[in-house]
């Protein structure tokens, strides 16, 4: 299993080539404990999404049914740590690495191959 804490320090390396200060890593864990998220089960959508968007990948739609406080968590977090730039727009929310050359979208509002409510993420590569 990945842990959210692991998957926001490699972001914060890959994004600025150096370790986050000991402060950073306390202050994502602290968030993570505010939105009551589980370090040792972080949903595989967004573990897909994160290491897809470390690599330069994109990444096709993924659908998912429920991201209960992960977007809170990650527009805080997206606060401490730069290079990252968040968009939330309500029924989405887009979250650019320029220095990675990508951008990870995730919808609140779509609809399942069956027309069912249902969240999705994907990865584009920045143009």
């Amino acid at each position: 299993m990945a842990r959210l804490t692991d998957l926001m320090v490699q972001l914060y390396r890959r994004l600025n080539g150096r370790e986050p200060s000991p402060d950073t890593v306390e202050v994502i864990e602290t968030l993570r404990d505010d939105y009551d998220l589980d370090d040792d089960s972080v949903p595989p959508w967004l573990v897909d999404a994160f290491n897809a968007a470390m690599e330069g990948k994109a990444l096709g739609r993924v659908d998912f049914q429920e991201e209960g406080d992960v977007a809170a968590f990650l527009l805080e977090a997206a606060r401490k740590v730069p290079g990252w730039e968040h968009d939330e727009q309500g029924e989405y929310l887009a979250m650019r690495f320029p220095a990675l050359g990508t951008r990870v979208v995730i919808n609140r509002e779509g609809l399942s191959p069956q027309g069912t409510h249902c969240c999705f993420v994907r990865v584009e590569r920045l143009p």
